[in-house]
């Protein structure tokens, strides 16, 4: 039972670290489409972020 328990705490912890990689990744996708997308703008009319 013990190894049961190690086992689906082992997979828990895995499916979270796997779920924060994907939002970092998400976060940081989000991020550099924000400052990468509107730049042809902000050369156009600087100071309008």
């Amino acid at each position: 039972m013990t190894d049961f328990s190690l086992r689906a705490a082992r997979i828990q912890l895995g499916a979270l670290l796997a779920a924060l990689a994907l939002a970092i990744v998400i976060a940081l996708g989000i991020t550099t489409g924000a400052f990468v997308l509107p730049s042809p703008c902000n050369e156009t009319s600087p100071g309008k972020h």
